[in-house]
């Protein structure tokens, strides 16, 4: 359905602040949509954050960025289900006070925009570190070197939209009250989240084609940076394709249009985004977690090549590849020496 034309006039006036309406049944279902969502997410970024914790077989350059994205999606899960504690529509006999619920307000606006944005600029980091192992072979020293600038990004940066926000009250309710953020009649929506959003969607799709595409190699085997581009892509594409239904929904939005099943969609993916970067990261690390330090012959592995290889191949052994070690890619051609004369005895 359309606005009205007076709607539409507003939302030209004031750029991006929106203020579309939708029916009370649809703004429940809205509101629950991101509860229900950021409990997955929650339950998949405690998962990151306990298994990097736990075992230090886990701990790589790359997936250290995985686990501070994991921390940003913890926090902006817990800030999505907030919206269940200040209203009462689904809960009978629950209620909060004015007075807290105007404090959970705050939080959760404050907590919304720092932990979201945070997040895009960890899964930036990943993607340009992906650029940085796979298409550039930058050497060990000088990725080591990045880990702190990216610290200092995704952890300062996003406490710059607050210190602009707090002085100006520009946190609060949002349209139809669905939950707390910066309030529909401040333009600062277009600057602190949107016009980021959209540079590091557009970036981190570059990325994506950028991996997909590169062809080069300076080592001998190849399939090891095939494997490599194959599993980080999907942490870049699980960002693409999750943050895509808020840009077309605001881009509706700035033109008078308001779809219901756009703001449920863009609900539903923003809440999921977390639980999703828990499964690709559990698909790459899921063989190291429960494979034997033996394979089925007996025979003692340890950090060996084939376990690296096939549950995280987007760490250890990347940054072996990066530092050019030599001797490293002469156990690979053992190790799959080894492989191949094993099926093929077995295979007789």
């Amino acid at each position: 359905a359309k606005t009205s034309p007076r709607d539409k006039h507003f939302i030209k006036q004031h750029l991006l602040t929106f203020r579309p309406l939708m029916q009370r049944d649809q703004t429940l279902v809205v509101r629950q949509a991101y509860g229900s969502g950021a409990i997955f997410s929650l339950v998949g970024s405690l998962f990151i954050i306990i298994t990097f914790l736990a075992f230090k077989r886990l701990r790589t350059k790359t997936t250290i960025l995985v686990f501070m994205l994991g921390c940003a999606d913890l926090g902006l899960a817990l800030s999505d289900m907030i919206s269940w504690f200040m209203y009462n529509d689904m809960i009978d006999g629950f209620s909060v006070a004015d007075h807290t619920r105007g404090i959970l307000c705050q939080t959760q606006a404050m907590a919304t925009q720092y932990f979201a944005l945070s997040s895009f600029l960890w899964t930036s980091c990943l993607a340009f570190h992906a650029w940085c192992v796979l298409c550039r072979k930058k050497n060990h020293e000088t990725l080591k070197g990045y880990l702190t600038w990216y610290f200092a990004v995704c952890l300062i940066i996003p406490a710059i939209p607050l210190v602009i926000c707090i002085p100006l009250h520009a946190f609060g309710p949002t349209e139809n009250d669905v939950w707390c953020w910066i309030k529909p009649t401040s333009s600062l929506r277009f600057y602190v989240y949107y016009i980021p959003l959209v540079l590091m969607w557009i970036f981190n799709m570059v990325i994506y084609i950028r991996l997909s595409l590169e062809k080069r190699s300076t080592i001998s085997y190849e399939f090891v940076i095939e494997e490599g581009k194959k599993r980080l892509r999907l942490y870049i594409l699980v960002f693409v394709l999750f943050k895509l239904p808020a840009l077309i929904n605001r881009t509706l939005n700035f033109f008078g249009h308001v779809h219901y099943g756009m703001f449920l969609s863009q609900a539903i993916c923003d809440s999921l985004f977390g639980f999703f970067e828990a499964l690709v990261y559990f698909s790459l690390v899921r063989k190291r977690l429960f494979t034997s330090k033996r394979d089925p012959n007996g025979v003692k592995l340890g950090r060996s090549v084939q376990t690296d290889y096939n549950s995280d191949g987007s760490g250890y052994i990347y940054d072996r590849l990066a530092r050019g070690d030599q001797s490293f890619y002469s156990s690979i051609a053992e190790r799959l020496y080894y492989n191949q004369r094993t099926t093929t005895s077995v295979g007789s």
